[in-house]
């Protein structure tokens, strides 16, 4: 295949040489005789086994005339067959390697041929033959993009620039008339509303007014209303206030009277209370004495118990150690004899042994009397100093208690009377709150009652106040609203007709260029597509007749591989 790259003639191939030349596809293999060393081997075996078989066979018959020479014989034989055989697998070995060799020469040959044409020659894959269509595509796609977007902006052109200018213009011709029509219409509706707008709003307003007015007069009757009643209260509250104060000082009369009675009475009362009460605390004092007195001496007594008795274990407790010394040491004695009779030699060691154990118990039983008089005795001792102390502070005690008990009876005395006066002054102050906490309650009502008439009355009149400014605000404002609202549509509807006779200005010559140039566009187009179609089918052409070459060279190569086609008919 014969590829023209820039004027420059470069000769590929598509298909490997060694798809063409090989052994097999040019008839160049070993054929028949790649089984001729086998040959070989095959028939000096069979000659060797043979031979072996015919001098077995004679040897059979020989047997009976001589041994010996017919065993000579068999081997002569044998080493004749072997050595043919041997021959045989010589043979076979020359002859393969022989074969080999040739063999390996032809092989030689057609790489080397394989190997020049690869050099001489450019291969070319299948992917390489894809990659190229895929180039030429995308710039075929490239080249018709390109094409496109020139022929859409020189059409779009004078669409989008003559077109909109020849239809502007044609509008403002034809819309002119009813332009001046229309403002026409407009000054003489907008004279209409202004008046009727100026009446209406004149009306409003009065009305507005009236009624403004008529609400601020209810206020002032209610005002005037309110005041009366706030009057004939104040007169009312003075004259409680009045009777409340001579009745406050009444009370306070009684009062003073009411406590000197009660402060009379309570005297009495804690006088005869504070007698009452020495005789009960002197009768208990004296009962408290005896009972200490009785107390201190038992205690004495038992004291006196307690120290015999300790005096009685503490003999007792010498006794008990004094004999158990004397029975342990018995005890030993007689344990030593008895040891000294039985044992001999030894005795002599164990009666050492008990002795000195004898000597430990014993001063064990001494230390333990000792610490038993000392830890049993000295304690009871102290105690009977303590309980002969614990005598002297109860009898102190009771001295004590007896001036603590005539202190007690006066402050209890005192104490009687203070609460006796105390309690007639709080009933006699209680009685004489009573009618200052209901002059204060009447008091309190009335003021309660003239606070919600203030405030009721305050509160109508600034809900009126409020509601008639309010009304008086909304109707401003509705008013201001309405003549701003018809003062800024009428300048709009102005603004508005102002521009749109602007706009239509000119329109119609506008219109007949439009026309124009529309008219030259689609001249223009229908020769620009005349123009790119004529452009196109050039390029097609071209494209055909450039193809054309490559399509015979393709042809022609697939021919050639069909006669360089690999064949399976083979020597055998």
């Amino acid at each position: 295949m014969i590829d023209d790259q820039d004027g420059t003639l470069v000769v590929r191939n598509a298909v490997r040489p060694s798809q063409f030349f090989n052994l097999d596809d040019l008839h160049f293999t070993q054929g028949f005789w790649r089984i001729v060393p086998g040959l070989f081997v095959t028939v000096g075996l069979s000659l060797t086994f043979l031979g072996l078989i015919s001098a077995l066979n004679s040897m059979s018959s020989s047997l009976d005339d001589g041994g010996s020479a017919a065993l000579e014989g068999l081997l002569t034989i044998a080493s004749a067959k072997f050595i043919m055989s041997l021959t045989g697998l010589c043979c076979s070995i020359v002859f393969t390697v022989s074969l080999r060799r040739g063999t390996s020469r032809l092989e030689k040959a057609v790489h080397s041929l394989n190997s020049l044409i690869e050099k001489r020659l450019t291969f070319i894959s299948l992917e390489d033959l894809s990659i190229r269509q895929l180039k030429a595509t995308i710039e075929s796609r490239e080249h018709f993009r390109k094409l496109g977007l020139e022929m859409v902006a020189e059409i779009g052109r004078p669409l989008r620039e003559d077109l909109p200018r020849a239809i502007a213009e044609s509008i403002s011709t034809a819309i002119t008339p009813v332009i001046e029509q229309v403002s026409r219409l407009g000054n003489d509706g907008v004279g209409e509303m202004v008046q009727n707008l100026s009446s209406r709003f004149s009306e409003d307003v009065g009305r507005a007014l009236a009624q403004a007015s008529e609400r601020i007069s209810l206020a002032g009757d209610q005002i005037k209303f309110l005041a009366e009643r706030m009057d004939q209260s104040s007169g009312k509250m003075g004259n409680e206030m009045e009777s409340a104060i001579g009745r406050l000082g009444q009370a306070v009369e009684m009062l003073r009277d009411g406590m000197q009675q009660t402060a009379d009475m309570a005297t009495s009362a804690l006088n005869e209370g504070a007698e009452n009460l020495l005789a009960t605390m002197n009768s208990t004092l004296q009962g408290i004495k005896d009972n200490t007195g009785e107390g201190a001496r038992a205690m004495g007594e038992a004291a006196a118990d307690m120290k015999a008795a300790a005096l009685g274990i503490r003999t007792e407790l010498e006794t008990a150690a004094k004999q158990g010394a004397e029975a342990a040491q018995a005890r030993m004695s007689e344990s030593a004899s008895q040891a000294s009779d039985a044992i001999g030699q030894a005795a002599t060691q164990v009666l050492g042994a008990f002795g000195n154990t004898v000597g430990e118990i014993t001063k064990a039983t001494e230390a333990m009397t000792q610490k038993t008089s000392s830890e049993l005795l000295s304690p009871l001792s102290a105690i009977a100093e303590k309980l002969e102390g614990v005598m002297g502070m109860l009898t102190e005690t009771s001295t004590v208690l007896r001036r603590a008990s005539e202190g007690i009876k006066e402050g209890a005395v005192a104490s009687e009377n203070a609460s006796g006066s105390f309690r007639t002054s709080a009933q006699s102050l209680t009685s004489a709150a009573d009618p200052i906490r209901a002059m204060m309650e009447r008091i309190e009502v009335s003021t309660r009652q003239l606070r919600e008439s203030s405030e009721n009355s305050l509160s109508a009149i600034a809900h009126a106040a409020k509601t008639n400014a309010e009304q008086s605000a909304m109707t401003l404002s509705a008013a201001q609203e309405t003549l701003g609202g018809q003062h800024r549509a009428v300048e709009s509807t102005l603004t508005n007709l102002q521009s749109l006779i602007a706009a239509l200005h000119g329109q119609g010559e506008r219109l007949d260029g439009i026309d124009e140039k529309l008219g030259k566009a689609f001249d223009s187009y229908q020769q620009q597509v005349a123009t790119s179609v004529e452009t196109l089918f050039d390029h097609v052409k071209t494209m055909q007749k450039e193809l054309m070459p490559a399509l015979d060279t393709m042809q022609n190569i697939v021919d050639q591989a069909e006669n360089f086609a690999p064949k399976q008919g083979r020597m055998s």
